[in-house]
């Protein structure tokens, strides 16, 4: 039996240090890479690697069948650009992205009310790893559901994160331009206040 896995949001798996270990690198004889989430690679631009058990011909032929024979070259110039960046600047990129997510993190369990998680859920039975570039929250015990904090946070301070959840928590995703990114907005909407969203027993009145 082959294995195909989809890897969407482990681009940076391959090119950074202290993250969990890559779909190739585990074993998986092929692995669906989507470069545009985490790689810096334009929207719809992704890429299909092939381990040694695979035929390069007949992977080729087949997709020949299912798709387009006229590929798009800017998206296929976007992958060799952000590959190149990735390959020079990789390992760089990726741990400022660590090192901010741990800021963020460590700031957002400090408001209280608040759930930034992190390796600490490895148990080595059903969580293998942690991917520290991603900035989770749950957000159950301010008595929102996640999906309501990213309506918030999207409306009220032009913050777009990836997904929120009925369970309660909300994704910030792998930073694709790191130098762009900054966490304290996060930290401002969260702290703006105290907790903006919060019900207040003794509300302190102002004028």
């Amino acid at each position: 039996m082959l294995c195909l896995a989809d890897e969407a949001h482990g681009t940076h798996f391959y090119f950074g240090e202290g993250l969990p270990v890559s779909a190739m690198a585990a074993g998986a004889d092929m692995a669906a890479v989507s470069m545009h989430k985490s790689g810096g690679s334009l929207t719809q631009s992704s890429l299909l690697l092939a381990g040694k058990r695979m035929s390069q011909g007949y992977i080729r032929q087949i997709i020949n069948l299912t798709q387009t024979t006229s590929g798009s070259y800017l998206l296929l110039s976007s992958l060799d650009i952000s590959r190149r960046n990735l390959a020079l600047r990789g390992k760089e990129s990726f741990a400022r992205v660590m090192k901010m997510a741990e800021y963020a993190r460590k700031e957002i369990n400090a408001i209280g009310g608040y759930d930034a998680f992190s390796k600490e859920l490895i148990n080595g039975d059903s969580v293998h790893d942690f991917d520290v570039t991603k900035l989770s929250v749950h957000t159950l015990e301010i008595g929102l559901a996640g999906i309501e904090v990213y309506d918030l946070l999207r409306d009220e301070y032009n913050i777009q994160i990836e997904f929120g959840d009925l369970t309660g928590k909300w994704n910030r995703p792998g930073v694709w331009t790191v130098e762009e990114f900054d966490p304290d907005p996060y930290m401002e909407a969260l702290n703006q206040w105290g907790l903006p969203w919060q019900v207040r027993e003794n509300p302190e009145m102002v004028d």
